[in-house]
């Protein structure tokens, strides 16, 4: 009697019960960019330095041969 419950539960979830839930409930809106669902949009961006690209020319030391 359960394992017939629970399988009219299981067919009626995938064919009733989610069709119903996926037409009533909206997505929020994708960000611009991770950035700013990131940071907030009002944080200030990181200091130059820390994971970024090195300032234009600053070229890093050559080895020597």
């Amino acid at each position: 009697m359960i394992s017939q419950a629970a399988t009219i539960y299981y067919f009626a979830h995938f064919l009733i019960i989610l069709p119903i839930v996926s037409r009533t409930e909206r997505p929020r809106p994708l960000p611009n960019s991770i950035t700013e669902a990131v940071l907030h949009r009002d944080e200030e961006p990181a200091p130059p330095g820390l994971g970024s690209a090195p300032p234009p020319g600053d070229t890093p030391a050559q080895p020597s041969a």
